[in-house]
C-alpha cells in the first residue's frame, strides 16, 4: 500500500508541477495577474518545493534503513518506481516545454532546434565530427 501512495504523491506532484507551468495556466495568469506575474516563476518554484516536502517525507518514512544496500524486493520496486515515474515526467515536460517555447519564438526557435538535440549534444557532436 505504500508504494501506491508513494506513486500517487509523486505523480500528483509532477501534474502539479506541470500544470502550474503550462502554456493555458501561464497566458490566464498573465491577463489576470498583469504587471504582478513578473512574480510567478518565484511563487511556482516556492509552490513546487513546498508540495515536494510532503512527497519527501513519506518517501523517507516508509524506506528501511538499508536503503542504499538494495536489500529486498520492496526497496528494489520503490526505488524502480520513482525513477520510472520520474523518468517519464522529464520525458513529457521536455516535449511539453519543447512546444511551449516553439510557440513563443516561432521560426527562430525551430532554427535553433534543427542544431541543437533535446537531450544529449549529438548535433553538435555530429556538426563537429562531419563539419
Amino acid at each position: 500500500m505504500d508504494i501506491l501512495i508513494l506513486a500517487f504523491l509523486w505523480t500528483a506532484w509532477c501534474f502539479l508541477h506541470s500544470a502550474m507551468i503550462s502554456v493555458s495556466v501561464t497566458e490566464y495568469l498573465k491577463e489576470r495577474l498583469g504587471d504582478s506575474y513578473r512574480f510567478y516563476r518565484l511563487v511556482y518554484v516556492i509552490v513546487a518545493v513546498v508540495t515536494l516536502l510532503p512527497v519527501h517525507i513519506f518517501s523517507n518514512s516508509v524506506q528501511s534503513p538499508d536503503v542504499f544496500s538494495w536489500k529486498g524486493p520492496l526497496v528494489v520496486l520503490r526505488m524502480l518506481l520513482v525513477n520510472v515515474i520520474l523518468t517519464a515526467y522529464l520525458l513529457t515536460g521536455t516535449v511539453l516545454e519543447e512546444r511551449k517555447l516553439v510557440l513563443e519564438f516561432g521560426d527562430e526557435y525551430k532554427e535553433y532546434q534543427k542544431k541543437v538535440s533535446m537531450f544529449l549534444p549529438a548535433k553538435w557532436v555530429r556538426s563537429r565530427l562531419i563539419g
